[in-house]
């Protein structure tokens, strides 16, 4: 989910309304900022906080794109090395499958403050210029 808003964010024609970026507090700025360095390029520290949400009991609803990335990866490796089945690649694809399945059932809930706060700023400067 919070890739989702994120890319929605970070679409040209939302990054390029400067004047409802300024009426953003600081603080809520500084979150959003946060979250560029929790989804990188290779998604290392999304992952391990994944993680570490999932051992710690935490509510969290994992992006799946980043788990069927993964999988689509180790399917392209071979089924077979040197004539003999390949456990390494049977034995990646359960760890992601694991992965995805082992948060069904966890109830979660979402708080989308920062996000109300930069639709709701949308909406009043929609408003005033009217």
């Amino acid at each position: 989910m919070l890739i989702a808003i994120k890319s929605g964010l970070d679409n040209s024609a939302i990054h390029r309304l400067t004047d409802t970026w300024e009426g953003i507090d600081d603080k809520d700025k500084e979150e959003f900022d946060l979250t560029d360095q929790l989804i990188t390029k290779n998604y290392n520290l999304y992952r391990t906080t994944i993680d570490k949400c999932y051992a710690d009991g935490e509510q969290c609803a994992p992006c799946v794109a980043t788990y069927l990335t993964d999988l689509v990866f180790v399917d392209s490796l071979p089924n077979t090395l040197e004539g003999k089945i390949n456990f390494l690649k049977a034995a990646q694809m359960y760890n992601i499958m694991f992965r995805i399945l082992r948060f069904q059932g966890r109830p979660f809930s979402v708080s989308i403050n920062w996000v109300k706060k930069i639709i709701l700023c949308l909406v009043s400067r929609s408003t005033t210029r009217d």
